[in-house]
């Protein structure tokens, strides 16, 4: 199940939604987390029951590891090692599928079908980062919550952000639902939150996946400049993706009570790479500076110890998209984008903050290829291709991506249009990307409880745009970080 479907958008969410909260007032903290234990495991079997062994499995060996380290019938340090051994290692053994199946001889199509269908896990990267955070904590006693096994059910399964984050620090969300009486005040606003979300993966990031996709199916066919443009459509497709799953997640999750971290703020207003880390994928942003680069030293070490944990940090962040080489570059690059940043911050800001940001989202655009690319070599090459502009034209159908169902109607509806705007397509492609660039630089992606303020007009357009979404939702399009 995932949250851009009919059943979940009409079915599954008002439903546990509904109960839920008629459960807050006059039930216990107990039976509140094993009903949403309950939901969150159906939600994970309705995706992919087939991975349900493993899930199962995880579960019982990281609960067992913390049991030894909380209650130290075990040497504290072996248990956590063994612990974050078995989650490195099934991690890497499922991202890392495509070597082991080098050896069988297998044809590329039948490896992609065997790990797509049968390996790879929904959410299995988040869910394992969240254990791993779990045995530190415990182990450096962080946690003054109870440490039971249906808190740890819950934290682990909770199905707003079991796919793709946010990551959430355990104790605060066992805190929440053991705390909440009164839920009524942030169901308008998790509604607000989630129909925002699917508007920005169904009305924005799918639309802009078609020309990406089939841009990236032809690429060796295309002009310079279509090359330029699929590359400024995924630079804005990942973001309105991730960032809309992002409020979905946030919107389920106060309507059931429950406030997670905000994992965006506006990334593409960023001046500077570091501002920009700041604000993209906040939570994984600070579990790998929690958990990796300050126990690494962070720069209490000296300048170059600083610099090599950068770079680490960001190996690792890029391995923990995939096993292909373009994510290790991509990250390579961000690490090494990150430690000119830490240099030369003072000097650039003399530059002036227009100047600031174009190099930014400039860097951050062409990064983004390495990390959409299939192969380090075609990154380059489109890269190539595009400075060179050696061939401006666009094709008719390359801009066939762009039709519309809506402009197509207006202009059905009105054919005195054509006269004024003679290719379609064109004008479609133009105000689509000019729409969506706009929007990836003045949406607030963070909005404090206190500046949300519920009103008749801000009612009737959620409706509108709901009812829009819905209607688009002709076929479900998976949300590109649910491959990590």
């Amino acid at each position: 199940m995932v949250f851009n479907s009919y059943i979940f958008v009409l079915g599954f969410l008002p439903i546990v939604v509904l109960i839920y909260n008629l459960l807050i007032r006059k039930c216990s903290a107990s039976i509140k987390k094993w009903f949403l234990i309950l939901m969150s495991l159906l939600f994970i079997c309705y995706a992919e029951l087939r991975t349900l062994p493993f899930f199962v499995l995880s579960i019982c060996i990281n609960y067992l590891c913390a049991s030894f380290i909380s209650k130290k019938k075990f040497s504290t340090k072996v248990a956590l090692g063994l612990g974050i051994a078995f989650n490195i290692l099934s991690l890497g053994i499922i991202k890392y599928s495509t070597l082991f199946l080098s050896a069988f001889n297998l044809s590329a199509e039948e490896s992609s079908f065997f790990i797509s269908k049968i390996l790879v896990p929904i959410g299995v990267s988040f869910f394992t980062f969240q254990q791993i955070a779990y045995l530190v904590d415990i182990y450096k006693q962080n946690l003054s919550t109870n440490i039971s096994f249906t808190n740890y059910l819950f934290f682990t399964t909770f199905f707003p952000k079991f796919v793709q984050g946010p990551l959430c620090d355990y104790e605060d969300l066992i805190n929440q639902i053991e705390t909440n009486k009164d839920n009524s005040s942030s169901i308008h606003y998790g509604l607000w939150l989630f129909i925002k979300g699917l508007a920005m993966k169904v009305l924005i990031a799918d639309i802009l996946a078609k020309p990406v996709n089939f841009g990236w199916e032809n690429i060796d066919s295309l002009s310079s400049l279509e090359l330029l443009i699929i590359s400024l459509c995924f630079t804005l497709q990942i973001y309105f993706d991730f960032s809309g799953y992002s409020n979905m997640a946030l919107g389920v999750s106060r309507m059931l009570g429950i406030k997670l971290i905000d994992n965006f703020d506006s990334p593409y207003q960023a001046l500077s790479l570091t501002d920009f880390w700041k604000r993209w994928h906040i939570s994984l942003t600070n579990f790998l500076r929690r958990y990796l680069y300050f126990p690494l030293g962070g720069n209490r070490k000296g300048t170059l110890r600083t610099l090599i944990n950068l770079l680490i940090v960001f190996l690792i962040s890029g391995l923990w998209h995939g096993s292909n080489w373009t994510f290790v570059l991509w990250g390579l690059i961000h690490g090494i984008g990150m430690i000119i940043c830490k240099y030369l911050d003072k000097p650039t800001k003399r530059f002036g903050a227009p100047i600031r940001w174009f190099i930014t989202f400039s860097f951050i655009n062409l990064t983004w290829i390495f990390f959409r690319a299939p192969s380090i070599d075609q990154a380059f090459s489109v890269i190539g291709r595009i400075f060179s502009m050696n061939t401006i034209d666009c094709s008719e159908t390359f801009l066939n991506c762009f039709s519309l169902p809506e402009v197509v109607f207006l202009f059905n509806k009105f054919p005195s249009l054509s006269v004024f705007i003679p290719n379609q397509n064109s004008f479609t492609m133009a105000i689509l990307i000019l729409l969506s660039f706009i929007l990836s630089l003045v949406i607030k992606d963070r909005t404090a409880d206190d500046e949300f303020r519920p009103s008749i007009s801000k009612a009737f357009f959620s409706i509108l745009i709901l009812s829009w979404s819905i209607v688009s939702l002709s076929g479900v399009v998976e949300f590109i970080y649910a491959g990590f």
